[in-house]
């Protein structure tokens, strides 16, 4: 952006051309005459006119809800745009913002080379009916606004399964998705009221506020939003339901795998030592002074430096060094999200949320991919449960000692034994249990004691282009490709990235899904219509009514495809071991034996985690495991891998 009224420069993407009283955007050229022209608070918008599934679905793609977070916004809470002269074209998906790249299937990961720091843009689909062909809009339609997922570090709302425009032409409501600050940008702090964090956070309260302002110009109800969000996604709408910035900006929630104690929240990581490595890695930091005595420098520093160099030395850290997660304590989280207590003011009248059938296994199955020590360590160690231990005290930041009774009420007593896919398939029922599972279990308690309508369910759908082995079954995420509507886009090239349509061709073009599941897809868009549009789902070919969830009958609907059918809680054992563990009594005071948080020291850009050290271990405990030279390495190792699967 270059601007008269500010001296900065900094490649972008799409370059922004400024004047001190109105702001000409690049996008601000000649559109389609037949395209779909919105009046919004800062100016025109032009979108476009699309044929999907064969209806028509007005897209506007692209529309800035913020000024470029860039040079002196850069690690700032996001400012409103400053409106524009002419008509802004909206028919292009924007640049997803900067992070590094994320290990996806296979040998394959989705490559960000192409993301920018000015990405702060808005997706919004609608009805080709909604509006007359004069440009009024009284339709008044329910709204769905959807928060993609990636663990805080990665993703955009432009990823083909965060596509709405299928669920638009199969429903009646206005879809809309957008980008939010990740990773170091997102989320680095230094652990204090002068450098909170929580900048993504900020992001995404500004779209709410948005949406309030503008959504009614695309033909939408700002009083009938629901907030919809997977996995970190998830988590992000929970927290905007337990913070007092988030009243008023919404309706509905519906979670999908994740809530306020789901694993990220919780990552102890927090403080001082990352921004010190940051700072660093960037020149910005003097080792011999106090960084409280060199903070304002610090920061003004980093805000001037290459962008892409810092993400170029973050994709070099060790895969647990890498995230950077929400933190409390901010105007926007003021209280812990695990706390007890923390979920007790939810601003919804109604929740509706679920996980899929096995949450945790993908990532059992990612370890022994991410790394070749990894995928020999159930080998060369005798006692794989020492292993495991060691990595669940690592990755829930648990002692050992609560960490090994976890292990050990998963896989039962030593006279047991199992193969390795069974080994891998207990492990990740507990990284499921403890990081999406239970955590969406406490969620819907507390909701439901408050009063709130509440309906679970469980996905448990295999899709037939499900490319993991058997046990690891209905893996996390594998419901956006329905819940969305997205499944018909799996092998539309247009839909993809060009760099990742070319790494995973050969897959998609063999990739077929069957007319039973092209048909789940409409059942459950009109699923979560009726949610979105009356606050209560409505079960495919029945005339049964979704039961309310409550902890007494702990009902929930499974999921799949010609076969809806009412459970009941089949793993409160596991969520009672693990609400004491995840979640705290009083905010001086941890349940269970979950660590104090700890502040991360580290006076150079590769400052690690201290080793964890063999008096951590109950001496019978090790007794019984073979002490193999760098049994404790590869723990660490394993515990990097499943960060950076998990997320």
């Amino acid at each position: 952006m270059k601007s008269a009224c500010s001296p900065l420069l900094v490649p972008l993407l799409v370059s922004l051309l400024a004047t001190c009283g109105s702001r000409t955007y690049a996008n601000e050229v000649s559109h389609d005459a037949g395209a779909p022209v919105v009046r919004i608070s800062d100016g025109l918008v032009a979108g476009r006119r699309d044929i999907v599934s064969g209806v028509p679905v007005h897209s506007f793609l692209g529309i800035p809800y913020a000024q470029p977070p860039v040079g002196d916004l850069r690690f700032e809470k996001p400012r409103p745009p400053i409106p524009w002269n002419g008509t802004y074209d909206a028919s292009r998906t924007p640049s997803p913002c900067m992070q590094v790249d994320f290990p996806f299937i296979k040998e394959t990961k989705i490559e960000y080379s192409h993301a920018s720091e000015d990405c702060l843009y808005m997706n919004v689909w609608r009805p080709a009916t909604a509006c007359g062909s004069d440009g009024k809009c009284d339709a008044n339609l329910p709204v769905l606004v959807f928060f993609h997922g990636g663990g805080f570090q990665w993703g955009d709302s432009s990823l083909f399964v965060h596509d709405l425009s299928n669920f638009v032409a199969h429903s009646n409501v206005i879809g809309v998705g957008f980008n939010y600050r990740v990773s170091i940008f997102g989320f680095l702090t230094a652990g204090s009221k002068e450098f909170p964090g929580n900048w993504g956070l900020w992001d995404q309260h500004l779209a709410l506020q948005w949406v309030q302002k503008n959504i009614g110009a695309f033909g939408g109800n700002p009083g009938e939003v629901t907030l919809a969000g997977q996995s970190a996604g998830a988590i992000s709408v929970a927290l905007h339901s337990i913070s007092p910035k988030g009243k008023g900006l919404f309706k509905r929630m519906l979670l999908q795998s994740g809530a306020t104690a789901s694993m990220i929240t919780g990552e102890p990581y927090k403080g001082s030592g990352k921004f010190i490595a940051v700072a660093a890695a960037a020149g910005c930091y003097d080792e011999k002074r106090s960084l409280q005595d060199q903070l304002k420098e610090s920061v003004a520093c980093l805000k001037k430096a290459d962008g892409r160099a810092i993400y170029e030395w973050l994709a070099r850290e060790k895969p647990q060094d890498q995230i950077f997660p929400p933190v409390n304590g901010d105007d926007y989280l003021p209280v812990d999200p695990l706390l007890e207590n923390a979920a007790d003011n939810i601003a919804a009248e109604e929740v509706f949320l679920g996980t899929v059938a096995n949450e945790g296994t993908v990532f059992a199955y990612h370890i022994g991919k991410l790394s070749t020590v990894a995928e020999g360590a159930f080998s060369f160690v005798d006692d794989y449960r020492f292993v495991i231990t060691l990595v669940v005290s690592t990755l829930f930041n648990i002692p050992v000692s609560t960490s090994k009774g976890i292990v050990q009420h998963y896989y039962g007593d030593y006279d047991k034994h199992y193969t390795k896919d069974q080994v891998l398939s207990i492990f990740g029922d507990i990284i499921g249990d403890g990081g999406f599972y239970c955590p969406v279990v406490f969620f819907a308690e507390k909701a439901s004691k408050q009063g709130i309508k509440t309906y679970r369910y469980q996905y448990a759908h295999k899709s037939s282009f499900n490319v993991w082995p058997d046990w690891v079954g209905v893996f996390h995420a594998e419901d956006l490709f329905f819940t969305t509507g997205a499944l018909p886009f799996l092998t539309q090239k247009e839909k993809h990235r060009p760099s990742l349509w070319h790494t995973l061709k050969d897959e998609l073009n063999i990739t077929h899904y069957t007319e039973d599941e092209d048909m789940f897809v409409k059942e459950l868009i009109s699923t979560i219509t009726a949610y979105v549009k009356n606050g209560k789902p409505t079960i495919p070919g029945s005339q049964a009514e979704w039961p309310l969830y409550n902890k007494a009958t702990q009902q929930y609907v499974r999921l799949r495809p010609h076969n809806y059918t009412t459970g009941t809680e089949e793993r409160q054992a596991f969520c009672d071991l693990w609400k004491p563990i995840l979640l705290k009594r009083s905010p001086t005071t941890t349940a269970g034996g979950r660590k104090e948080e700890s502040t991360r020291s580290g006076k150079s850009p590769s400052a690690s985690l201290p080793p964890l050290s063999t008096n951590d271990v109950e001496s019978n405990y090790v007794s019984r495991a073979p002490r193999h030279v760098g049994a404790f390495s590869t723990a660490a190792v394993l515990a990097g891998a499943v960060f950076y699967a998990l997320h």
